[in-house]
């Protein structure tokens, strides 16, 4: 049958995006700085080698076959659900220069090392030009894809087709006017019994097993320190999770972890026979991934990072081991102090840090700045501070502070606002376009699990940037209170 030639051949373009997918994780997590340059290119000849196999002559005449194989099944079978899903990434990807995901792929590895030293150094100028590059890219993707109403429905149908700007901003509408009460209401932050002392390999032990006890399986999963925790897979028989350590805040790692694991069972828990389909591969933003959607995706994650992970329930049954882990720590404080603590409510600006009532505001507020710079407003025209007027998250009114820039967690901190406002004068004046048409200014798609904004660097802006240190040496911040260091 056709069909069954279909599936192979699609199996193909996964194999593909599962070495770039393993080579995303060795970068973000082993990779000597010296391999970035290199590293960034051979994704992007990863990523255009799976994209030509998929619009290739053979994909489409194999793809007619099997949709008249198919066309007397089931809407919702999961052969018709294959056929549609690759007819319409093929779509896509005849719309978008291959030059343009070229250069995406190429440059996102070089754009996270040139975050991360970004962040080493405290030095937002440093990061901001890529950023701007970012949207630019971002701007001329949702160009080529084509909108009807908002620019920014083209980035959103990447993560959940069919969904437009009004339908989160009716929903951040509602449950803001919920949080902010809750958060103007909730008592003085509790949380210095987090701060002690918690040595990285107790807090690594301890999280493992939670991660099991979640149901993470092992044997097809591993835990790795990075500098911005993430998920990745290479089919459900190899998912792999990490996070970022803090000696002087138990909760950072072990939030990741829990959340990370969320993805991390979602994706070892797809159907086996979906292994290596369009079932199981982004086709559109060539990317292997399992699971329903990204939504179903982040749902899971948060389930078990917030849901489980926060209550009392969980921490009943798993506190005695958490102190047993950490005698000196917590031999003085009871399960109620320590529930207390880590469900405490702290506005801030990093959204991985974050409390149960203010990350979704960290969401509010990603969505509008996108939003916003996606619409091409006038410099004049833009709000005073905060981003849309009435459909974001006001940070100010929320009790937000302004760190540091390099404050230990996203890259755009506490000074996403003045991002905005700034690389709109720059729209103003136009910004020269990589390749060919549109101006600089949306912020491009980040991935579930790895949630992550990403940037992208010249070769130029590369030379300029200091000597990075070791990756090992930025990933654990439990030398949080000295300076990150700077050589082998």
């Amino acid at each position: 049958m056709k069909f069954f030639e279909f599936k192979q051949r699609l199996g193909l373009v996964n194999d593909v995006l599962s070495a770039v997918n393993l080579l995303v994780w060795d970068s973000r997590t082993m990779m000597p700085p010296g391999g970035v340059a290199s590293r960034g290119q051979q994704i992007a000849t990863l990523t255009i080698l799976a994209r030509q196999m998929l619009i290739a002559d053979e994909t489409r005449r194999l793809l007619d076959a099997a949709e008249r194989e198919t066309q007397h099944e089931p809407p919702d079978s999961a052969a018709r659900r294959m056929v549609e899903q690759t007819r319409a990434a093929i779509d896509h990807h005849l719309r978008v220069p291959e030059a343009l995901e070229r250069r995406r792929a190429e440059l996102r590895t070089e754009a996270q090392a040139a975050w991360i030293d970004a962040r080493a150094n405290n030095d937002f100028a440093q990061f901001e030009p890529l950023l701007a590059e970012t949207f630019a890219l971002a701007r001329q993707l949702a160009d080529a894809i084509g909108n009807a109403n908002h620019p920014y429905d083209a980035m959103l149908s990447l993560f959940e087709p069919g969904e437009t700007i009004a339908s989160p901003t009716s929903l951040f509408t509602t449950l803001r006017a919920g949080l902010l009460p809750l958060i103007a209401q909730a008592p003085p932050p509790r949380g210095a019994i987090l701060t002690r002392e918690y040595p990285e390999a107790g807090q690594r032990a301890f999280g493992l097993r939670v991660a099991e006890r979640f149901g993470y399986d092992l044997s097809r999963g591993r835990l790795d320190p990075t500098v911005h925790p993430f998920e990745i897979s290479f089919t459900r028989e190899d998912v792999r999770i990490t996070t970022v350590y803090d000696c002087h805040n138990l909760a950072v790692a072990l939030r990741g972890i829990t959340h990370e694991a969320g993805h991390g069972i979602y994706e070892q828990g797809v159907d086996p026979v979906h292994t290596r389909t369009p079932l199981a591969t982004d086709l559109i933003g060539l990317y292997a991934v399992g699971g329903s959607s990204f939504g179903a995706h982040e749902s899971q994650s948060r389930l078990r990072g917030n849901h489980i992970g926060r209550s009392r329930r969980f921490w009943e049954h798993h506190y005695a081991d958490q102190r047993d882990t950490f005698p000196d720590a917590l031999n003085d404080v009871s399960v109620d102090d320590f529930i207390d603590a880590y469900n405490s409510v702290e506005p801030g600006p990093i959204r991985v840090r974050a409390d149960e009532l203010t990350y979704d505001l960290h969401l509010m507020l990603r969505v509008a700045a996108g939003a916003r710079l996606a619409r091409r407003q006038p410099a004049r025209a833009r709000p005073a501070r905060g981003v849309e007027r009435g459909d974001a998250a006001r940070p100010r009114r929320a009790g937000f502070r302004r760190p540091e820039w390099g404050a230990a967690g996203h890259p755009l901190g506490g000074r996403l606002h003045r991002l905005v406002l700034h690389l709109h004068r720059r729209q103003r004046h136009g910004s020269p376009a990589v390749c060919g048409g549109g101006r600089a200014g949306h912020a491009d798609r980040g991935r579930v699990g790895h949630r992550r904004l990403r940037a992208a660097a010249t070769v130029a802006d590369r030379g300029r940037l200091p000597a990075r240190p070791p990756l090992l040496a930025r990933r654990t911040a439990c030398a949080r209170h000295r300076p990150p260091a700077r050589s082998v």
